[in-house]
């Protein structure tokens, strides 16, 4: 496939005029990294900014005790980092392939001279920016103001919403590989607590394994509910 067709993959750049595109292919570059493959590292110098065609991408940063939080899991037509435009900065943390993973990149004094002579790929990337600060705004808020338990379930209603494979109905398959520890570092909970939120669920039939074992499926109606009020008594910490 050629470069400006895998560009217009990307939920950025779809529509755009061929002029647009014609800049963007010029300056951009493609990279597959395969499952495991640190992309960059946290203090590095901010050198790109990062498309994703195809796969999963991590990014996290550790603490001094080696503790591991997950910052975000982004996949196909999310970019990366969302920092560093027009100013020298270190990369805000790690960022690892958790699938194979297609990205294509720009240099970000390349970046930055395509959005300046572009207003509507400018007016593009500030919506997409302010659509994550409003994302970050609302796991803070569920952080303070919700227990353990509508942390666990709101985090699937977002995953089920960017990962998940409708199977009909209010049934959706969670494609994406992540244990319960790693969704318990996403809200900075204990492998615990989720595991006993799942099991909880489980017993409601609202979560439950595909026929291969190796993908949960989400009844999201339940699920909200669950949420709208979550009823007292019916709730795990």
């Amino acid at each position: 496939m050629e470069l400006k067709a895998k560009l217009k993959r990307h939920c950025l750049f779809v529509d755009l005029p061929e002029e647009i595109l014609a800049d963007l292919e010029t300056n951009a570059q493609i990279k597959t990294f395969r499952k495991g493959d640190h992309i960059f590292f946290h203090g590095e110098e901010q050198l790109a900014v990062y498309f994703i065609i195809g796969g999963i991408v991590k990014i996290y940063r550790t603490d001094a005790k080696g503790r591991e939080q997950i910052l975000s899991v982004l996949n196909e037509g999310e970019l990366f980092p969302h920092t560093g435009f027009f100013q020298k900065i270190s990369y805000p943390g790690n960022a690892v392939a958790v699938q194979e993973a297609e990205l294509a990149y720009f240099l970000l004094e390349d970046f930055e001279t395509l959005i300046l002579k572009h207003g509507e790929l400018c007016i593009r990337l500030f919506r997409t920016l302010e659509k994550k600060i409003m994302e970050l705004q609302n796991r803070l808020e569920d952080q303070l103001s919700n227990n353990a338990y509508e942390q666990v379930a709101k985090l699937l209603l977002r995953l089920t919403e960017q990962y998940g494979e409708s199977l009909g109905g209010e049934k959706v398959r969670l494609r994406i590989p992540l244990s319960h520890k790693e969704m318990a570092q996403i809200i900075g909970t204990t492998r615990e607590t989720v595991s006993r939120t799942f099991s909880g669920l489980k017993r409601k039939n609202i979560v439950f394994h595909d026929d291969t074992g190796a993908f949960y499926i989400v009844n999201r109606e339940k699920l909200a509910k669950e949420l709208d009020p979550v009823r007292e008594g019916e709730t795990e910490s």
